[in-house]
């Protein structure tokens, strides 16, 4: 984590007197999370071999066929998916952006 305990984080929180401060709070942590998604997504090219662990608790590998700002389109197969770059990880970099 930061500099700033979980403990101060905590007592922020717990100093919102109202929920127009906690909306406030909770679009600021959106709009932070969001930031580090499309971070997380300049580490994938296409051509890129990935792989993930699907909804149903399966392993898919397969290859990067776009990088969008908030997921990844890996073709497993047939199937085209949106993942969350969160959740990829790189078997092989794409030879030719290397």
């Amino acid at each position: 984590m930061s500099n700033i305990p979980m403990r101060e984080v905590q007592k922020l929180i717990n100093s919102c007197t109202s929920r127009d401060d906690l909306m406030i709070l909770n679009k600021m942590l959106k709009h932070r999370f969001n930031i580090l998604t499309q971070i997380e997504a300049t580490a994938f090219m296409v051509g890129d071999v990935v792989a993930f662990k699907t909804k149903g608790g399966t392993f898919c590998e397969g290859v990067v066929q776009k990088v969008n700002r908030k997921t990844v389109s890996v073709k497993c197969g047939n199937i085209m998916w949106k993942v969350s770059p969160a959740l990829l990880r790189v078997v092989k970099v794409n030879a030719r952006a290397a």
